[in-house]
């Protein structure tokens, strides 16, 4: 059983995180958790002070429990340059800031900092409005530079192939071609992928209605430091941590929405894509990097129709669009003390697998407060 405990400020619930009903246990685990939980109240998605919010709550973790493996994410590079303006002296300084406690960290820890760059960002060029479509059209992830189309018409497949700022349109069949024969993967793809060019963004059914100012570039590379060695694509970042772990206590920590401009050298170049398709930050790329395996092995691509998996039956409600909780990442396999912290909500107790995990309980920028996961 996985358990949760939610903390809201005024107050605590411990909860089955399968079922999502109330539970009354107590443990040495949940002890430490509900204490840290209590002394780090989460500021918000959208201010610095949650940048020392990470590094704060992961020290008092580490001290608490003794993890030879952590994850920690920093998203506020993302967040606050994405859906507020951010301007390159105030984006300069929230790098800095955050390269500066990852060096803090690693001195009180005596852990091996592996520090990730998801990828720099662009100003938004404009917008894709697919809804005077006959087929659905689906935005997937924060920011769609992804839609998935659904029975589209011979007409709509002509609008979104002329378009100018669509630069590419993938049948289901082209699909299974680039992506394998996952059957899973396959079941859940659309009937055609549309990628917009660098800058746009798709507004769709399940698009976020919030102004958006900025969006992930180009992103076929990004930065990775690593004092373990180079890799060639984020597929081998696990690999590179399992190697080490028998001899080394390694942080990997994820940086969303940085890129070579801003990654402070010296940095290793590694591959970011899957043949067309780019990881953007969000579970493709989180997943990507902790299973060590790309996305038809964990995920499924932007657009899919999320909602036919809801229901009241539905398992892991704290967890979104993840209806398992079985997926093999870094901290699932590792068998010693692993733990992780992060202001991505879902994602950083999903990708990390550890045994403990304190993120933020936020959902669409709103701050609920803080959530623990403990894996038994």
């Amino acid at each position: 059983m996985n358990i949760g405990i939610i903390d809201v400020v005024e107050w605590q619930n411990v909860v089955d995180m399968r079922r999502g009903i109330k539970l009354d246990d107590e443990g040495h685990l949940v002890e430490i958790t509900r204490k840290i939980l209590k002394a780090h109240h989460y500021p918000g998605d959208l201010t610095p002070k949650s940048i020392s919010w990470v590094s704060s709550v992961a020290l008092d973790l580490y001290k608490s429990y003794q993890p030879r493996f952590m994850m920690l994410s920093y998203a506020q590079p993302y967040f606050m340059s994405v859906f507020k303006e951010t301007s390159q002296i105030n984006r300069k300084a929230i790098v800095e800031q955050i390269f500066n406690e990852i060096e803090c960290f690693s001195e009180g820890t005596g852990m091996v900092p592996v520090v990730l760059g998801t990828g720099g960002l662009i100003d938004v060029a404009g917008y894709i409005d697919l809804s005077g479509l006959d087929g659905l059209a689906l935005g997937g992830g924060m920011v769609g530079r992804y839609a998935g189309l659904y029975e589209p018409t011979r007409q709509d497949l002509k609008y979104v192939c002329a378009h100018p700022s669509i630069e590419g349109v993938f049948s289901r069949e082209e699909l299974i071609n680039n992506f394998g024969e996952e059957e899973e993967f396959n079941k859940r793809s659309p009937d055609y992928i549309l990628m917009a060019r660098a800058g746009y963004i798709f507004k769709t059914f399940g698009s976020i209605p919030r102004r958006i100012f900025q969006v992930p570039g180009d992103n076929r590379t990004i930065p990775l430091r690593s004092p373990l060695g180079t890799v060639d694509s984020i597929t081998g970042i696990r690999r590179l941590i399992e190697d080490a772990l028998p001899t080394q206590n390694i942080a990997l920590v994820i940086i969303e929405g940085v890129g070579f401009d801003e990654f402070p050298e010296p940095y290793n170049i590694c591959a970011n894509c899957f043949g067309w398709y780019q990881y953007s930050p969000g579970e493709g790329q989180y997943l990507t990097v902790t299973t060590g395996q790309h996305l038809p092995y964990h995920s499924y691509l932007p657009g899919y129709k999320y909602y036919i998996e809801d229901g009241e039956d539905r398992e892991f409600p704290f967890s979104a669009l993840f209806a398992r909780n079985n997926i093999d990442t870094l901290g699932s396999r590792f068998t010693e003390r692993s733990a992780a912290v992060g202001t991505r909500s879902i994602l950083t107790h999903m990708a990390s697998g550890a045994d403990i995990t304190i993120e933020c309980f936020a959902r669409g920028l709103y701050n609920y407060g803080t959530i623990g996961v403990i894996k038994q």
